[in-house]
């Protein structure tokens, strides 16, 4: 299972836009069994090594996605995978009201915009 969110000024109405968000969804079984140079390829995507390649501005990623068949959560990865995955939506639902420079506000808070989810493998 793998998917790609995507956001940030190139999926927005700027017309010069500057950056592109990313946060690789990866099943955490596909982590576990990937080898060293699995391992150096996935990091290198998924922790800002692509920041100012080709010219672009590419913040990126990596939610290690924690299958549960169940609503509830089971244990503390449960919890830690459910909060990690609910700050990047909540994160990327944002829009701010100002400046990167202004103090936040209540209208910073509120879920404004959303962002691109592209399935990578068909969930398969």
């Amino acid at each position: 299972m793998s998917s790609a969110w995507l956001g940030g000024s190139y999926f927005s109405v700027k017309e010069e836009p500057g950056d592109i968000d990313c946060v690789y969804v990866v099943d955490v079984e596909r982590i576990d069994a990937l080898d060293d140079a699995g391992r150096a390829l996935l990091q290198f995507f998924a922790n800002n090594k692509l920041r100012g390649l080709f010219g672009y501005q590419i913040d990126s990623f990596l939610l290690a996605w924690q299958s549960n068949p169940t609503t509830a959560p089971r244990g503390p990865q449960d919890y830690q995978y459910l909060q990690t995955r609910g700050y990047w939506d909540d994160l990327w639902s944002r829009m701010r009201s100002g400046t990167k420079d202004s103090q936040p506000t209540r209208l910073d808070s509120l879920p404004r915009r959303g962002y691109l989810e592209v399935t990578l493998d068909g969930y398969s």
